[in-house]
């Protein structure tokens, strides 16, 4: 599929999101997940700190491993509990709107004395991508398909958006207890210079933002 203008869209996208969250209390962290089904993943966190600035910005590289019988994991910069529960399915279609393409599953898990948040990124291709499934596991997989949708679009990139409950942060005077999540997943292993300009990108919209506030 055709990737012409993806990242201009995205960096579009934070931005209106990050302007109409501006008007109400900097108590939500803003976070950025883009992954694809060959391992690449990345995210943007614009998180407000307890003192200074409306906005911290980081950035960094979110660690995958395959799933035993098929399938992706990515390891999340924060902990699962969307819509009271700590465990939920999206269903992915291809372009046209009907075709079951991909399924996300998003799920705590325990890693040593740590409890951290995963996405699973299952897709039903043969392309050999690593997220690939066997028809035997995707038809283990695809009952969990509750609802909760995106769909392509033109380019292979499908777009969700959630928040997410993480209890708050111990120790802040104003906590931020929710997560708001804007995902992209890719169908396309992204090239590594348009994620960094992505980066990039995105962190200069937003001082551009702070600065005329």
């Amino acid at each position: 599929m055709r990737r012409k203008g993806f990242w201009t869209f995205t960096v579009l996208f934070v931005a209106a999101a990050l302007s109409a969250r501006a008007a109400q209390a900097q108590t939500t962290d803003l976070y950025t997940i883009n992954v694809d089904e060959n391992g690449n993943g990345s995210y943007v966190e614009y998180s407000p700190p307890v003192v200074g600035a409306p906005y911290v910005i980081g950035s960094g590289i979110l660690s995958s491993a395959p799933i035993a019988g098929g399938g992706l994991s990515y390891v999340l910069p924060y902990t699962i509990h969307i819509n009271g529960n700590s465990n939920q399915w999206l269903g992915i279609y291809d372009v046209d709107g009907q075709t079951k393409s991909d399924m996300i599953n998003f799920a705590n898990v325990v890693q040593g004395a740590s409890t951290v948040g995963v996405l699973n990124f299952y897709s039903n291709d043969t392309d050999g991508d690593l997220a690939d499934v066997s028809p035997a596991v995707w038809s283990s997989i695809v009952g969990n398909w509750d609802g909760f949708t995106a769909t392509e679009d033109a380019n292979g990139i499908a777009f969700y958006s959630t928040y997410i409950d993480t209890g708050g942060v111990p120790g802040d005077p104003s906590p931020h207890p929710t997560v708001e999540a804007f995902y992209d997943f890719n169908s396309q292993v992204p090239e590594p210079t348009a994620t960094g300009l992505l980066l990039a990108g995105s962190g200069l919209l937003l001082k551009r933002r702070l600065r005329r506030s």
